[in-house]
C-alpha cells in the first residue's frame, strides 16, 4: 500500500498548517492499515513519530459506502470531551487541521500498546480490559448526558446515519425483507433515543491495552444519540468472537458478561433496565448487520458460520429479550450446538 503524489502533497499541506514540520522539511509517509473509513499514516518528523488521520469519502469496502468526510472533525471534538472526563484513556491530539480535514496524534508503539484485538485473536483473554472498556462508557455517557451544548456539537446525525444505520441496519433489512419491519422500529428508536455523547464504534480493533491503561481510539462515527449503542456494538463483537476463535467462547463471555454488568451497573442518567432494553434490540440488529451489512466481519468468511449467524440473529430479533443475560445465554448454546 502507497499514497498516491497527490495525498502526500496534500497531508504534507496539513502538517505544516499544523506547524508539526518545518517549511522545508520533507517527512516520510508511511501508510498503515487496519481500518475500512480513514487514510490513517504513520509520519516519521524530525522531531519523532507521529499518527496522522483523515477521513474517506467512500469507505474501502466492496458495497458502495459513501460518508461525509467532516466526521475527522467530530472524532477531533470527541476526544477533547473525553479527555475532560478520562483523560487517560484517549489519544492524545497534537493538532488539528479543519480545512484538510486531518489531525494527528501522538504515535504509540503497538508493543506497548497492543491492539485488544490481536490479544482476543492471540487467546490472551484478560477480563479485566472488559471492565475498563465499561468503566470509560459509563463515565463518557454519564457526564455527557442531556448536555444541551454537546447536543449541538455532535448533531452528526447525517454522518451517523450513513456509517451506521444504513449501513448496518437498513442494508441487512432490504437483505432480509423478513427483518424489516423489526429493524425498521429500531432504527427509529435509535434515531429518536437523543440522550448522551456516543463514540459509535466500540471495536477491539480500536481499543489500546497499555500496561496501566486503555485506550479508546477512531471516534469518527461520534455523535449525540443513544448510549446504548456504544454497549451492544462492543458486546456484539465479544460474541462474534465465539466464531473466530471457538477454543476461548467461555473467555470470550465471561468478558461480555462483565462487560455489561459492569456497566449497567454504573450509568446514572436512566433506569438500567430501559437502556439494557434498547442494547439488547441493537445486539440483535447487530449481529445480523455483521453478515449482511455493507461491512461483514472479515474473519467468518465460511457459508455455513454465516448462514448459523444469520439464524441466530433473526430468532433474537423475533424473540427480542428484554436481558442481555438471555442473549449471552442462548449464544452460548447456539455455539455448543454448532460443535456437533
Amino acid at each position: 500500500m502507497s499514497l498516491s503524489i497527490e495525498e502526500q502533497s496534500s497531508l504534507t499541506q496539513s502538517l505544516l498548517r499544523m506547524g508539526l514540520i518545518g517549511e522545508h522539511e520533507q517527512p516520510r509517509l508511511q501508510p498503515l492499515t487496519g481500518g475500512v473509513s480513514s487514510m490513517i499514516v504513520l509520519v516519521h518528523t524530525a522531531r519523532g513519530p507521529i499518527c496522522v488521520k483523515r477521513a474517506l469519502a467512500k469507505l474501502k469496502v466492496a458495497a458502495d459506502w459513501q460518508a461525509p468526510v467532516e466526521r475527522s472533525n467530530a472524532e477531533v471534538a470527541w476526544i477533547r470531551v473525553a479527555e475532560t472526563i478520562v483523560p487517560q484513556s484517549v489519544p492524545e491530539i497534537l493538532g488539528h487541521d479543519k480545512q484538510g480535514l486531518t489531525f494527528a496524534m501522538r504515535y504509540l508503539d503497538a508493543d506497548e500498546f497492543p491492539v485488544w484485538k490481536a490479544r482476543l485473536r492471540d487467546g490472551k483473554v484478560d477480563v479485566g480490559t472488559a471492565q475498563s472498556v465499561a468503566r470509560i462508557l459509563a463515565a463518557v455517557h454519564n457526564h455527557s448526558a442531556d448536555r444541551a451544548e454537546l447536543a449541538r456539537e455532535f448533531a452528526n446525525d447525517e454522518a451517523f446515519s450513513a456509517l451506521r444505520l444504513d449501513a448496518y441496519f437498513a442494508e441487512s433489512a432490504r437483505r432480509n425483507p423478513d427483518c424489516q419491519s423489526v429493524i425498521s422500529r429500531i432504527i427509529d428508536t435509535t434515531r429518536s433515543t437523543r440522550r448522551a455523547l456516543v463514540h459509535g464504534d466500540v471495536s477491539p480493533k480500536n481499543i489500546l491495552v497499555g500496561k496501566d491503561r486503555i485506550i479508546l481510539l477512531d471516534a469518527e462515527t461520534a455523535t449525540w444519540g443513544d448510549p446504548a449503542f456504544d454497549l451492544a456494538f462492543c458486546l456484539n463483537h465479544l460474541l462474534l468472537k465465539c466464531v473466530w476463535r471457538p477454543a476461548s467462547k467461555d473467555e470470550f463471555l465471561a468478558c461480555y458478561r462483565l462487560l455489561h454488568k459492569a456497566y449497567l451497573s454504573t450509568i446514572q442518567f436512566e433506569p438500567a433496565q430501559a437502556l439494557e432494553m434498547r442494547a439488547c434490540a441493537l445486539l440483535a440488529a447487530l449481529l445480523l448487520a455483521r453478515v449482511d451489512g455493507k461491512s461483514p466481519v472479515e474473519y467468518i468468511t465460511a457459508e455455513a458460520e454465516r448462514a448459523a449467524l444469520r439464524q441466530f440473529a433473526k430468532s433474537q430479533l423475533a424473540a427480542l429479550p428484554g436481558r442481555l443475560d438471555a442473549i449471552g445465554d442462548a449464544w452460548n448454546e447456539h455455539r455448543s450446538r454448532q460443535k456437533h
